[in-house]
């Protein structure tokens, strides 16, 4: 599959900057864990878009 690191290194990135995350941190450990419960690919992509991207 060509270029598919870097299809999922948009796709991540992309993702990241959608509306739900522009508000920036969350203020405490149970809203951020409401953001991963209804977004879950945020934890991935904020963690591993870097890896896809080399």
């Amino acid at each position: 599959f060509p270029g598919a690191e870097r299809n999922v290194t948009d796709v991540c990135v992309t993702y990241l900057s959608f509306d739900p995350f522009a508000t920036g941190t969350c203020r405490n450990d149970e809203d951020f864990r409401a953001r991963l419960r209804s977004h879950p690919l945020y934890d991935y992509a904020a963690h591993h878009w870097g890896h896809h991207a080399r």
